[in-house]
């Protein structure tokens, strides 16, 4: 579980966030959905504790974050495996003990066969499942995305959605997931939340009933309408 009780985060002398409280619950996935520059990639940031808050306390950060970036934050010049193996160096210190999990996770996400590649040898598609391999190869409890799918196609977006969904399905959780996109949250997500600002705030809580169903139009279309009502599209 985290918990944001009162915190307020200045920039600049601007306030970005003002005396936030809010639960998200231990092993679910909470989209959060809203206009660019309201505050979303802040609370992210917040939670990792790449940033830390002007005011109040946030509860529940004691087993190390996992963490997909917008950029995919891929080291170019080594291999799908090195990247993998760098990234768990300070978690893993033994390293034949670290490879063995590197290659686990590899052939996870289908890249079993790809590990001596560089990245600019690798697709978009094989460079996001890297991605979803470092964030569930790392020990933590909490994973946080902000927009890791954005640029890619529809049908690779939803191939990548799914290994997702089904990674952590086996490997559960608490998922705080920045989207841009209504069908993207109501396919995987056990709650979404509409935001505006600045300073951020959450306007709509759509609880989602069947959560990761292959057809939750509906909630899209919830989600949607929050959006527009708020007029938070971007």
């Amino acid at each position: 579980m985290i918990e944001f009780e009162n915190v307020s985060f200045l920039y600049d002398n601007e306030i970005i966030i003002k005396n936030f409280s809010q639960i998200f619950d231990k092993n679910k996935i909470h989209c959060i959905l809203g206009p660019s520059g309201c505050g979303k990639t802040t609370l992210l940031n917040l939670i990792a504790d790449l940033i830390k808050p002007t005011l109040g306390i946030i509860h529940g950060i004691t087993d190390g974050v996992s963490y997909a970036f917008q950029d995919e934050c891929i080291i170019p010049q080594v291999t799908c495996l090195s990247n993998l193996n760098f990234a768990l160096t300070s978690a893993y210190p033994k390293r034949s003990a670290r490879i063995a999990i590197c290659h686990e996770f590899l052939n996870a996400v289908g890249l079993s066969n790809e590990y001596k590649k560089y990245p600019h040898e690798m697709s978009g598609g094989m460079r996001q499942r890297l991605t979803l391999a470092r964030c569930f190869a790392y020990p933590s409890n909490i994973l946080l995305m902000d927009e890791p799918f954005k640029a890619l196609d529809i049908m690779l977006k939803l191939e990548i959605l799914d290994l997702f969904i089904s990674l952590w399905q086996k490997d559960q959780r608490t998922v705080v997931f920045i989207t841009h996109d209504p069908d993207e949250a109501a396919r995987c997500a056990d709650i979404a939340y509409v935001c505006n600002g600045v300073p951020f705030n959450i306007t709509d809580e759509i609880n989602i009933s069947s959560p990761r169903s292959q057809d939750n139009s509906k909630y899209s279309k919830l989600i949607y309408e929050a959006l527009v009502r708020h007029k938070t599209m971007s």
